[in-house]
């Protein structure tokens, strides 16, 4: 349904590939944090050499809102960019250099001196194709070593949000667009009587496992909300944590969460 909204592509996003490397996904859940998630999204890609993906669903994107003015705006960091206008040495320009961070020095194109090769086949430090053994590991090992510094980046940067009472008959759980109906759900049910939070997941890759874990730690029911029909993230949860729901709220007819059918679907919960 090209014109309805939908949260179904984010084990796609996580998992996909042509083999094996380190990425970012990250799901903005209103109009500001698409505005700081986008630029952090794109200082992870450069700094560690990654594809950085935002998932933001049609319900966001095309929603009306009121927002803070965007006056913090995160400086740009290229990472190990080499700005030089001759390359000098010593021998040749090696693009995909083994180095103990896993990120290796990136040169402009078009640099006297230094040939930049590139394709879609394992490489060796040149960026010729190759299929030995060793150098196949190598380039592998160093690709995924990048994943020590962008976890511990990424552990500081909120990976996950937590709203609501600290304790909770009820927590919420969801990513993206859920988050708008899900605190004004939070109203509602103070409103009756029912303290809730709301526990937002904001990156989905690196996966924030210890900072999930704590927040579901809370004695109260948890309930999952996603617009998918296979509760991808309760999904991924389980993976990376162990944790599994017992109770699901899933939407997958297009239409967005409001909040109060999410009500409703909590007080099924807790009864």
């Amino acid at each position: 349904m090209a014109t309805y909204t939908a949260q179904a592509d984010l084990l796609f996003a996580v998992h996909a590939s042509q083999g094996e490397f380190p990425r970012v996904v990250v799901a903005p859940g209103d109009v500001g944090e698409c505005f700081h998630l986008t630029m952090e999204a794109f200082n992870l890609a450069e700094r560690y050499q990654v594809p950085a993906i935002i998932l933001a669903d049609k319900h966001l994107l095309e929603s009306h809102k009121s927002t803070e003015p965007f006056e913090d705006r995160a400086g740009i960091d290229r990472g190990e960019l080499l700005e030089i206008e001759e390359w000098t040495g010593p021998g040749e320009y090696e693009r995909f250099k083994i180095t103990e961070s896993g990120v290796s020095p990136r040169i402009l194109l078009g640099t006297r001196g230094a040939t930049v090769l590139a394709n879609s086949n394992e490489h060796d430090e040149y960026g010729y194709t190759t299929i030995d053994f060793e150098a196949v590991v190598a380039m592998g090992d160093k690709r995924f070593r990048k994943m020590e510094g962008l976890r511990r980046e990424v552990e500081g940067m909120e990976p996950v949000r937590v709203y609501g009472d600290e304790d909770a008959e009820a927590t919420l759980v969801g990513w993206g667009s859920t988050k708008g109906p899900a605190l004004e759900a939070l109203k509602l049910l103070r409103r009756d009587g029912i303290s809730s939070r709301f526990v937002q997941v904001v990156y989905l890759e690196p996966f924030p496992s210890e900072a999930v874990s704590e927040a579901l730690r809370n004695p109260g029911m948890s309930v999952l909300l996603e617009v998918n029909r296979t509760a991808q993230l309760g999904k991924l949860i389980r993976l990376n944590t162990g944790y599994i729901f017992e109770k699901v709220a899933l939407k997958h007819d297009g239409r967005p969460f409001n909040p109060g059918e999410i009500c409703e679907r909590v007080k099924e919960a807790i009864q």
